[in-house]
């Protein structure tokens, strides 16, 4: 019961943590980058909706935390 409650509380300050670096936006180039996928990988999956992303004045930009939750699935 004990392990279990300190198990959800480091959870959540994982969570807490990790949040501030995953709210960095990338932009397609960037993406490419940090997954070493094709810029065409990348739109197609942005195209599909398989990827979240944010398309503004022309450009996409995808969360960090977005792109993470893309390559677990």
């Amino acid at each position: 019961m004990i392990e279990n409650r300190l198990f959800e509380l480091l959870e959540k300050m994982d969570k807490s943590l990790s949040n501030t670096h995953n709210e960095k936006w990338l932009n397609i180039r960037e993406v490419k980058n940090y997954t070493s996928l094709s810029i065409g990988k990348i739109r197609n999956a942005l195209a599909s909706g398989e990827l979240k992303g944010s398309k503004i004045a022309g450009r996409w930009l995808i969360k960090i935390r977005w792109i993470e939750k893309w390559l677990k699935s």
